[in-house]
C-alpha cells in the first residue's frame, strides 16, 4: 500500500520543546492555544485545536504527541532514537486505522482506583453522570472500563484522519459537558490536567463500543520521566506509609 501522509502535534507547555528532525512533527502550546483552559485540557487542548482546523491539516492521518511522550518504534539507550517516525507508523496505519500506546495494566488496583491516586472522584462522577446522560449506550462500556485493571493511560494517539475526526466529534463534546457540570460547582472544581486524564477512559469506551482494534506501540518518554507510576513503586509507598517504623520520639 502507499505510504500515508502523517502530521503529528507535540503538545507542550515549556517555553522550548524537543521535536524529531522529521518535518511530520509540530510543536504546539498548550497555553497560545487555549488560554487559561490549558490548566484542565493538558494536550486536549491541543488536540482540540487541531480538529476544529482539520480541513487546513494536509495530511492522511493525524497525531498527538505529549509532554515529551511519543509513539516508539525500538529500543535504544538513547530516549530520542526510540521515537516512531512517519515510515514505522505509516506500516502500522496500514494495518489498523489506529496506533496507541500499549496500555498500562495496574496488575492490583482497577482503573478507577489508579485514576483516584492523582485525582478527586467528583471528574469520575462527572464523566459517568455525562455520559449516562448523552450517551447512554457507552455508559456500560464506560463502567466496565473503570473496573479493570488494564487499558490506555494516556492522550498520546495516531489516527487516520476520518477516524479522528469521528473520534474527536464524539469525545469533545463530551468532555465539555464534563467541564461545564464541574464549573457549575465552582471554578476551583477543575484539577490540572483533570479533563486529559479523564479522556483516556472514553477513548477505551468507544474502542470498545464501536468494536475497533487499534495496532499497539511501545511508548517512550524523551525527558527521561515514566509516564505513570509502576504498581511496584506504588505499593512499595503504600507498604512503606503504613509499616514504617516513626522516627525518634514520635508518639
Amino acid at each position: 500500500m502507499a505510504s500515508k501522509s502523517i502530521r503529528i502535534y507535540v503538545s507542550h507547555d515549556a517555553e522550548k520543546c524537543w521535536l524529531p528532525d522529521d518535518p511530520a512533527f509540530e510543536a504546539i502550546s498548550a497555553t497560545r492555544v487555549a488560554g487559561a483552559d490549558a490548566h484542565a485540557w493538558g494536550e486536549l487542548a491541543v488536540l482540540r485545536h487541531v480538529w476544529r482546523s482539520m480541513s487546513e491539516v494536509d495530511a492522511d492521518a493525524v497525531g498527538l504527541a505529549a509532554d515529551g511522550a511519543f509513539l516508539a518504534s525500538n529500543f535504544s539507550f538513547d530516549r530520542r532514537r526510540c521515537v516512531a517516525g512517519p515510515e514505522y507508523l505509516s506500516h502500522r496505519l496500514d494495518t489498523r486505522a489506529i496506533v496507541l500506546p500499549s496500555e498500562s495494566n495496574w496488575i492490583l488496583e482497577t482503573n478507577r482506583a489508579h485514576y483516584l491516586r492523582g485525582h478527586r472522584e467528583l471528574g469520575l462522577d462527572a464523566l459517568r453522570d455525562v455520559v449516562r446522560e448523552v450517551e447512554p449506550d457507552y455508559a456500560h462500556a464506560l463502567d466496565v472500563r473503570l473496573g479493570i485493571t488494564h487499558g490506555h493511560s494516556t492522550n498520546v494517539c495516531l489516527m487516520r484522519r476520518d477516524r479522528m475526526d469521528e473520534y474527536c466529534s464524539w469525545m469533545f463534546p463530551l468532555m465539555e459537558e464534563v467541564e461545564t457540570s464541574l464549573l457549575a460547582l465552582g471554578p476551583d472544581k477543575v484539577e490540572r490536567h483533570e479533563l486529559a486524564d479523564l479522556a483516556p477512559f472514553l477513548l477505551d469506551s468507544w474502542l470498545d463500543r464501536r468494536g475497533l482494534t487499534p495496532v499497539e506501540v511501545g511508548l517512550v518518554r524523551v525527558d527521561g520521566r515514566t509516564h505513570a507510576p509502576g504498581i511496584a513503586d506504588e505499593l512499595e509507598r503504600d507498604y512503606r506509609a503504613r509499616y514504617a517504623p516513626k522516627s525518634d520520639g514520635a508518639e
